[in-house]
């Protein structure tokens, strides 16, 4: 979560556990609310869609957050890049 790494929102309270908790159950609720023919692979188009925005947002924070340099895809081999 952006908030917790940029020490926004302290670690182990209840509004720390939102961002946790609140995406999941927002799939769930999207799933049954717009009932779409295949619930499932909506829901797992969502979360990937969510992973991805995730891993992007912890990366733009990498500095803030740790004080260093973000090791991004400098150091793989260039075939897994």
């Amino acid at each position: 979560m952006a908030l917790h790494d940029l020490d926004v929102v302290p670690e182990g309270t209840a509004v720390a556990a939102l961002p946790t908790l609140g995406p999941p159950l927002c799939w769930v609720v999207a799933v049954l609310w717009r009932r779409p023919p295949r619930p499932f692979l909506t829901a797992v188009v969502i979360g990937a869609l969510y992973g991805v925005f995730l891993a992007v947002g912890h990366q733009v924070f990498w500095d803030s957050s740790l004080g260093m340099d973000a090791p991004g895809l400098a150091g793989l081999v260039p075939g897994a890049r």
